[in-house]
Parts: C-alpha cells; sequence; structure tokens
C-alpha cells in the first residue's frame, strides 16, 4: 500500500477496523499510520458514518530519516524537528504520540537491535506530549532503547523484547525494577509468528515455518519466560495481537488471548483481563471501555461455549456489542434499524 492514494487507505483502514468489530474488538489503539488515515477513520466512527471498532489514533509515527516506518511521514533529524512533528500531531488531534525507539523487522533500512535515538531526545518528546496531556507509546526491541525510553517516561512499551546489539535475549534486570517502580505498562505483542507456536498450529503450515525461524526456542512459553519474570516482580503486561503486520489478521484477537495462556501461564480469565481492562488502562481510556461496570459504555462480547477456569482457549465469537447495542450476529453486520 506505499503507493496508495490517500481516499484508498482510508477505505483500508475502515475495512479493518470492521474486521475488528467482527472479531470482537469494540475499541482499538492505531499506533502508526500514514497522512493521518487513521484519524479520519476515528471520526467517522465516532460520527456513525461508518461502522467499526472505535479507534485510538496516534497518525504517523516519529522516527528518524530512514528509519523504522519513516515512509509513514514522520521522520525528524534533530530536536527542532522532533518538536516540530509532534506539534504537528498535536494540531491533528491525535490521541496518543508514538516513537519508534529502536528499528524494525518492516523497514529493512533499519535494525531493530539498534536504538534510533538518545534517552535526551526522548525526554523532549514526552515533556512534549505530556504537557498536552497525551501519552507516548514507544516501540522498542533493542535492549538500549528500552533502557532509554524507560528513564524517558513513556507511557507504554510496545514489544519490549530486549534484544542486544546482535539479536540475542540480553534482559537488564536494573531496567526490570525501573520499569516496576516507574509504572509504565508492557506490552506484548502476540502477532502470526507468536500463533504459529500455538499447539492447534499445522506442523506444515506457512505459519508454524515462519514462527519456527523467528523463535528463540521453538517453544512459545520458552519464549516469553523474561515475560513471565517481569510479571511476577510487578510489570503491568498488556497482551496486544500487532495486527497487519505479516500474518497477523485484525480479527483473530482470540489467538492472541490464547498466546498469553501459554506463554505467561495464565488462566483464560487472567488472560482475557490484559487485552481488555489492563489493556483500557494503558492508553487511558479506562474510564469509559475495559470492563462491565456502572458509568462505562456497554461493550461486551458474547462466545460459543462456556469459558471457566478449566478451560484452555476461548469459543468462536457469536455477538458483538458495543454501546449497549448488538452490532454483530453469527459474524454478520446488524443492520443499523436493527439494533436492540
Amino acid at each position: 500500500m506505499e503507493n496508495a492514494t490517500r481516499d484508498e487507505l482510508v477505505e483500508q483502514a475502515a475495512s479493518r477496523a470492521l474486521e475488528c468489530l467482527r472479531g470482537g474488538v469494540t475499541t482499538v489503539r492505531d499506533c502508526g499510520d500514514r497522512e493521518f488515515v487513521s484519524l479520519r477513520v476515528r471520526d467517522d466512527i465516532a460520527a456513525g458514518r461508518r461502522r467499526g471498532a472505535r479507534v485510538l489514533a496516534a497518525g504517523p509515527p516519529i522516527t528518524v530519516p530512514g528509519g523504522h516506518l519513516s515512509w509513514c511521514g514522520g521522520a525528524v533529524a534533530s530536536l527542532t524537528e522532533m518538536r516540530t512533528a509532534v506539534m504537528g500531531l498535536l494540531a491533528n488531534k491525535v490521541d496518543l504520540v508514538k516513537v519508534m525507539a529502536s528499528g524494525g523487522n518492516m523497514t529493512r533500512e533499519s535494525s531493530p537491535w539498534a536504538p534510533q535515538f538518545g534517552e535526551a531526545e526522548l525526554r523532549e518528546l514526552v515533556a512534549l506530549a505530556h504537557t498536552q496531556g497525551l501519552r507516548v507509546a514507544a516501540h522498542a526491541h533493542s535492549t538500549e532503547a528500552i533502557r532509554h525510553v524507560v528513564s524517558a517516561g513513556v507511557d507504554t512499551i510496545e514489544h519490549c523484547t530486549w534484544r542486544s546489539a546482535d539479536g540475542r535475549l540480553s534482559v537488564d534486570a536494573r531496567v526490570v525494577e525501573q520499569i516496576v517502580r516507574r509504572g509504565p505498562f508492557v506490552v506484548l505483542t502476540m502477532a502470526g509468528i507468536q500463533r504459529g507456536l500455538l499447539p492447534n498450529c499445522a506442523p506444515d503450515s506457512a505459519l508454524r515455518k515462519a514462527a519456527l525461524i523467528s523463535s528463540d526456542t521453538g517453544d512459545l512459553r520458552e519464549d516469553f519466560a523474561w515475560a513471565r519474570s517481569m510479571r511476577a516482580a510487578g510489570a503491568r503486561l498488556v497482551v496486544a495481537s500487532d495486527a497487519g503486520v505479516r500474518l497477523t489478521s485484525f480479527d483473530g484477537l482470540s489467538q492472541s488471548i490464547r498466546c498469553g495462556m501459554v506463554a505467561l501461564g495464565l488462566a483464560v480469565s487472567e488472560a482475557i483481563s490484559l487485552v481488555t481492562l489492563r489493556a483500557a488502562e494503558a492508553p487511558g481510556v479506562e474510564d469509559s471501555v475495559g470492563s462491565i461496570e456502572e458509568g462505562k459504555v456497554a461493550d461486551f462480547v458474547v462466545l460459543d461455549g462456556v469459558v471457566d477456569a478449566s478451560s484452555d482457549s476461548l469459543g468462536s465469537v457469536r455477538q458483538v456489542w458495543q454501546a449497549g447495542r448488538l452490532v454483530v450476529n453469527d459474524g454478520q453486520l446488524v443492520k443499523s434499524d436493527d439494533w436492540l
């Protein structure tokens, strides 16, 4: 979609928001777009012009020239350019600020294992965003980048995969202590390559083969031993899907929940809490969504079958209710004039 027009991108984004809704996601956080297309979709859904999951939109992520997702338009080469870029995001009324603190796997020219910004630059970005009441989400695979974003005071650490300069797992225990003390949310992205390690994934499938290539151990639970240790220490973990990256659909959140159960050794209710209430707390919208309580909007999902303490998976999505209205029934959108 690099050569797509803005209108084409808007239609693609709107389609994905609808896929999220069909899959049981009523509110979604978009952590990077081009030309502010996610804000257009956000506003259309909020105004009732389109159907889909509510969108919390970051707009183009802040990165470096030639860095991770620089083609989205958020590249900056100096502190002055960073300030200008953040003010541009604020002027466009984003819901959060996203920064690429390390390189990433979707950009060939960048290295996931190397930081893209120094601590001073990130402090400046965080201070400016926080002054305007916005939270900062930091993409960080590199251990050095994780050190920088924790010191800078970001609100969420996306991925947090603790990689040294040569790509090996390298957890910094002192930084883990800082994470626990300072309280940023750690967002574990259970995408397609993690789903490919689930026991029910076909052994000869392309997904399984890709997962094994990317995995350190070939075992989902072993791959996330560091995350279990962080959770035991008191870090606030969130499970997310990273939908949109390779091999990762927008309607497969239940598979990410299952990954959370296996990787973190959680009961199904605990795993669900990490994609509902805890996921709402991370961007600061827990006062309205994330749980069924008086005063919140009435969002909930009806699953096929009984989910209890002994369950090791979720049933398929039967119904989706958004703001007290039945919006999806057996996979089909409910017409607005039939809303209950």
